[in-house]
């Protein structure tokens, strides 16, 4: 099998690593010169520029693409491909993004080339982390008819677990649930540890690491409503308020807008007193507590 990995970026550098070690011939394309190619060199992996396209084609057409380029570029990347591949044998061609669907895929679909596009719900790292991880990932798949037995080759080379979406599904939602999921805990983990570190030092993180995965095991095996804990589902205001205290004005905006979907949780999940749920909502509204307080008044 010979596969071409277009974008040398984590992803593609990851699909670049594994489908090599899984003995197959993989050329990894980038738009220009950088040290994504050193890093290639190390792991005995061939490289090509785009203006070596045409000569490769010509040598050793690939039977699968696998578009790993950003979201900004991918329809782009995939016209100009479809562009190059005129008169070329059709094979099988993927695209990993998230957010774009099939309709993408289009100009080769119209050169006969099966379609698909798999969505692995990991965080990439380094290529042979990754990997790693992607074999008990679950890889979400958009595929056409003619590529489905493709997908589950390519899924079973994966190791992953593959979950099949209707056709023309609004992408939205489903991508940003999964980047809350991550990239928004990632945020929330660096903040808790710019707070945390001057007291714990190099601590901070473990500490943090093992708070978190313990959360989310909790949220795996209990459900959100049962798994909360904290002040907020306790109606505990005064520990709210010190919070907010303890923050410059502009970290204190983003904790009471933090604490909206919080709150929100906590009264869905009927743990929450009626009276808890509105201290803790005049907290979200500075004004509110101004017109409460006694100055206001006199």
């Amino acid at each position: 099998m010979t596969t071409w990995v277009i974008g040398p970026g984590r992803v593609g550098r990851c699909l670049a690593w594994g489908h090599r070690q899984q003995g197959e011939a993989v050329v990894l394309f980038g738009r220009q010169a950088g040290p994504w190619q050193t890093w290639a060199a190390e792991q005995n992996l061939t490289t090509a520029l785009l203006e070596q396209r045409k000569q490769d084609l010509a040598e050793r057409p690939p039977q699968r693409l696998l578009f790993c380029p950003g979201d900004d570029v991918l329809a782009e990347s995939i016209q100009d491909w479809a562009s190059a591949m005129a008169g070329v044998l059709p094979g099988f061609a993927v695209h990993t993004s998230g957010i774009h669907g099939l309709t993408l895929l289009q100009p080769l679909a119209d050169l006969g080339w099966r379609t698909a596009v798999l969505h692995p719900l990991l965080p990439f790292t380094e290529a042979e982390t990754s990997w790693q991880a992607l074999s008990s990932a679950v890889v979400t798949v958009e595929a056409t008819e003619q590529a489905k037995s493709e997908v589950e080759v390519l899924g079973r080379l994966w190791g992953c677990l593959l979950h099949w979406l209707p056709a023309d599904f609004d992408r939205r939602p489903y991508h940003l649930a999964l980047s809350l999921a991550a990239n928004h805990l990632t945020a929330l983990l660096a903040w808790s540890e710019e707070l945390l570190q001057p007291l714990l030092g190099d601590q901070a993180r473990p500490a943090l690491t093992s708070l978190a995965g313990h959360a989310v095991q909790a949220f795996e095996e209990r459900g959100p409503a049962q798994s909360l804990t904290g002040p907020v589902v306790r109606g505990d205001a005064e520990v709210v308020a010190a919070h907010l205290a303890a923050l410059p004005p502009e970290q204190a905006g983003r904790y009471r807008q933090l604490l909206e979907p919080l709150l929100d949780l906590a009264e869905r999940s009927g743990r929450l007193s009626r009276e808890g749920s509105q201290a803790l909502r005049l907290l979200l509204n500075p004004s509110a507590l101004d017109e409460e307080s006694p100055d206001s008044k006199a």
